[in-house]
């Protein structure tokens, strides 16, 4: 049978079918760079992703970005940038792919100008750097007037429209497509319309963000639950330190806007915001006395938890903090801080006056896709970007690195990419495999009475929360996996919809989504049973010290045989070692 008649009989069965050199699956700021990278070298790019271009993925959350380049003092060197990097993440970074990363970071940052990004400039115009919690220099910069990842986003957007680079919106990719243990391409629901679409590619990308969407409060958008991952696991690639999560502080109050960050880690008029307890007592002074606020995210993690235990949180649950700008300059916070100050007036508070009642909000997860320095996966035409990968620089973040990872490994995501599929054939793609995803993603519509898609994410997430929040121990990870592995068998299968619609039916990308989400649940607490020790942001109550001797180690996940198998690999301390 010819290939062309092939694909004729695969669209006629299933829906629409796209050809591409490269299919990026993520419209975020890691799938936007690479597709933007990709593009420029001459590839056919195809982008597909949930949500709208320049307002999807993880990316919409950052507003800074940190390097070593024409801001930085004479003081300041990469090497210095690496060690820092590397410290605060507990030393369980891939080490070659973090000097990667800073490396190339400055060339990233000062690309965004070109794409019409603004970095925030000093009176002399020259770019505004500040020293960022966990750096030993200022070299942290942000966008103008701190406007979140938004402005990012827009000057990448921006570029792809230039570029007329083909973005289609509102897509969920279900799945890959295997053909001889190579990635050949990808199916898709088009929620819009409710098209089935199959994509063929030479090279697949993908950047969808993290999976923070397994916790009931999250700072990431409703888009990040992990399909990528779980796409990857599926398809036999490697994932990394998926044990590991990033916790911050986001809104306690009202309900409705839980997980709505506010940042803590800035200076206003050269001073900080102080972190009350409900006593009105600035407890950081008792658990970090140097640093106070400026301290790194897992100082604070650990602090506000300690502090909640303690007895010291307000609110009805008693895990409430408060932030308290009201010393600072307010005519400074409206300019440096604009979106938290017209986020508090929105709900009617004035920062001069009121104080804010935070939680700490699951931020970011940390593990993801095993990479190699060509943003290649462990299996063949399958690469990775952005918040999908294993956090390259260990298990905490200081600020900035998200932005630079994105962008760096968006950039060579893309390059690379292309590089294979200049060199391979267009591949043949069996019609048995599109069938059986076709048939997958439609059975939905057909179920009888059963459970919600939203009513299951609901019980995963508050599981997720009882065992795998700041702190955990193994007695509530095994339990939380005995009921997650309950749950699949008994409820993932009666998962049904109120409307059989299949038009911007919603909740039909919800009930795909919970399956990706069971997937990556049970990854996380398989993963975080072995590693017997406490390190920087992963806290196991029963194992509070750092143990360097047995525990200086990534952990893997992959799928053999049909099961998931866990195995762990020292890490490789080619650059800095704990004792510097």
């Amino acid at each position: 049978m010819s290939e062309i008649k092939r694909f004729k009989e695969v669209i006629q069965m299933s829906g629409i079918y796209m050809d591409a050199d490269v299919l990026v699956i993520g419209g975020g700021m890691a799938g936007m760079r690479a597709a933007i990278e990709a593009n420029s070298l001459g590839a056919k790019v195809v982008m597909a992703f949930k949500g709208k271009l320049g307002k999807t993925g993880a990316g919409i959350c950052a507003y800074h970005g940190a390097g070593v380049g024409p801001w930085s003092t004479p003081k300041d060197s990469k090497e210095l940038h690496l060690k820092d990097v590397i410290r605060c993440g507990g030393y369980l970074a891939d080490q070659e792919l973090c000097k990667i990363m800073i490396d190339e970071v400055p060339d990233r940052l000062v690309e965004l100008e070109k794409y019409g990004l603004f970095w925030e400039r000093k009176n002399d115009g020259g770019i505004d750097a500040y020293l960022g919690s966990g750096h030993s220099e200022p070299r942290t910069i942000s966008t103008y007037r701190r406007q979140a990842g938004l402005s990012i986003h827009q000057a990448l957007k921006a570029e792809i429209t230039h570029r007329q680079i083909m973005a289609i919106e509102d897509t969920m990719v279900t799945n890959l497509i295997l053909q001889n243990d190579s990635v050949v391409g990808a199916t898709a629901l088009h929620y819009t319309n409710g098209e089935f679409m199959i994509f063929r590619a030479k090279s697949v990308i993908i950047c969808t963000g993290s999976h923070s969407q397994v916790f009931p409060s999250c700072t990431t958008p409703p888009d990040c639950t992990g399909d990528g991952v779980a796409m990857g696991y599926h398809a036999g690639a490697e994932l990394i330190n998926m044990e590991q999560a990033l916790y911050v502080f986001g809104l306690s109050h009202p309900h409705t806007w839980r997980g709505i960050l506010v940042p803590t880690l800035f200076k206003v008029g050269g001073d900080i915001l102080h972190l009350l307890n409900k006593k009105g007592e600035r407890y950081m002074q008792r658990y970090d006395p140097e640093h106070l606020e400026m301290a790194t995210k897992d100082v604070h993690a650990l602090s506000a938890y300690k502090e909640i235990q303690r007895g010291m949180g307000g609110g009805e649950k008693g895990d409430t903090l408060y932030a308290d700008l009201r010393h600072l300059p307010f005519k400074e916070m409206r300019e440096k801080l604009g979106d938290l100050v017209s986020c508090m007036e929105e709900m009617e508070l004035d920062i001069r006056k009121d104080l804010i009642e935070i939680t700490p909000t699951a931020h970011e997860t940390l593990g993801g896709i095993r990479i190699n320095s060509r943003c290649e996966s462990t299996v063949p035409g399958l690469f990775a970007a952005g918040s999908a990968i294993g956090a390259i620089y260990g298990n905490d973040g200081i600020p900035g690195r998200g932005t630079g990872h994105a962008l760096v490994f968006g950039k060579r995501a893309g390059e690379y990419a292309w590089k294979r599929a200049a060199d391979v054939a267009a591949p043949s793609l069996e019609n048995s495999a599109v069938e059986r995803e076709h048939q997958r993603v439609h059975e939905l519509l057909d179920r009888g009475n059963g459970i919600s898609p939203n009513q299951l994410m609901k019980k995963l997430q508050q599981l997720m929360e009882q065992s795998f929040w700041v702190a955990k121990n193994e007695a509530h990870l095994r339990r939380a996996l005995e009921e997650i592995l309950k749950l699949r068998k008994e409820e993932v299968p009666r998962v049904s919809l109120s409307s059989r619609t299949k038009r911007f039916n919603l909740e039909w990308v919800n009930a795909l989504e919970v399956e990706k989400m069971f997937d990556v649940a049970e990854m996380m607490i398989r993963s975080a049973i072995p590693r017997k020790e406490s390190r920087t942001t992963f806290l196991r109550e029963d194992y509070p010290e750092e143990d360097n001797v047995n525990w200086l180690k990534n952990i893997i996940v992959q799928k053999k045989n049909g099961e998931m198998h866990i195995s762990a690999v020292p890490v490789n301390l080619i650059y800095v070692h704990p004792e510097e």
